[in-house]
């Protein structure tokens, strides 16, 4: 009897973080709760899919969750439609998560997502946004890369074999760290402080990626 009472008490909570739609999303886009009580039906129908450690809900039947626990293969963003039964990963990026979530102007939100990938012994890592738009078409939201960078997957940088990395990378770069600027404002801008790493010469540097809004897309600037 216990048992069931706090299973009710938790269903309830979740619900009434979720009736004022508007209220929820000014906490947050993702969360846990949603992946553990709303996804729930769809993911124990399959159960050959890896369960998510985030969800957003969209509406009533569309979620986007975030996997990353999955070992080599399947980390991503993925598109959940449980009233068509269908699930497909959006970006090919893996390890996705959450970094931030901030307001332009009027109180447009959007979300700064970290991916990172790794193929045939070259690592990558970088920055992609997410934010919701009016259905124009299948999806009610936009997902693009800002940028990324090329490293040594294991020492970082150029790395110790640079004689082999540098086959294919005159340069090496990683993100040391980033800020927001101006939020709440049409000039929120993004800035990235990038070290780089010369494969040659070993020499480094550090220098700034900014971004802000042009036609509703972060986009670089000088």
């Amino acid at each position: 009897m216990a048992k069931r009472v706090t299973i009710l008490f938790l269903l309830l909570l979740c619900s009434i973080s979720l009736i004022d739609a508007e209220k929820v999303y000014a906490e947050s886009f993702f969360m846990d709760c949603e992946a553990a009580f709303k996804l729930k039906d769809f993911f124990d129908k399959h159960l050959d899919k890896p369960r998510p450690d985030q969800s957003f809900r969209l509406n009533n039947s569309e979620f986007l969750v975030i996997i990353t626990d999955t070992g080599s293969v399947g980390q991503g963003l993925y598109f959940v439609n449980v009233k068509n039964n269908k699930m497909e990963i959006d970006d090919g990026y893996a390890l996705m998560g959450v970094k931030k979530e901030f307001f332009g102007k009027n109180q447009k939100r959007y979300v700064l997502l970290a991916t990172a990938n790794l193929g045939s012994g070259s690592y990558s890592n970088g920055y992609s946004i997410l934010n919701l738009i009016p259905r124009h078409n299948v999806k009610p939201y936009i997902l693009y890369l800002l940028f990324d960078v090329s490293e040594d997957p294991i020492a970082g940088l150029c790395g110790e074999k640079r004689d082999r990395f540098i086959k294919d990378h005159i340069k090496a770069e990683a993100v040391d760290s980033y800020k927001i600027l101006n939020e709440d404002t049409e000039n929120v801008t993004l800035v990235f402080y990038i070290i780089e790493e010369n494969c040659e010469t070993l020499k480094k540097r550090t220098y700034a990626k900014r971004f802000k809004l042009v036609d509703g897309i972060f986009k670089q600037v000088e």
